[in-house]
């Protein structure tokens, strides 16, 4: 840790500026109709190491797990407030695009692959 985060207070202190930070932008994309996570990009970026150089974070495992925990959660999450009546009706499209498009795709791929820069099957 740099020598002003060093500190349990500091470092409890900045968690508590970028929660209220949070806070406000979140208000703030609210009134402007755009997505918060616009803005919650934004405040990282003045806030590390592009601009002000208060945080500074270059550990890409750790930035991996928390995505994935991240992730994990939003799934889990959206699968828990899905109702079954609204996935009825909408299966046959999606099983369609996920098995005919995904085939068409690769199929259309593969001959332009193999067309346009000679490869063998």
């Amino acid at each position: 840790m740099p020598e002003y985060v060093a500190s349990t207070d500091s470092f409890i202190l900045l968690l508590a500026v970028l929660f209220i930070v949070g806070v406000l932008t979140t208000r703030f994309s609210t009134r402007l109709g755009v997505p918060s996570l616009i803005f919650f990009i934004m405040v990282g970026m003045v806030m590390g190491s592009d601009v002000l150089g208060i945080i500074y974070f270059d550990n890409a495992a750790v930035a991996q797990m928390i995505g994935v925990i991240a992730l994990i959660i939003i799934l889990f999450e959206g699968g828990l407030q899905t109702n079954w009546k609204d996935v009825r009706p909408v299966i046959v499209p999606s099983l369609s695009l996920a098995t005919i498009g995904v085939l068409l795709t690769s199929g259309l791929v593969a001959v332009a692959a193999k067309t346009i820069l000679g490869l063998d099957w």
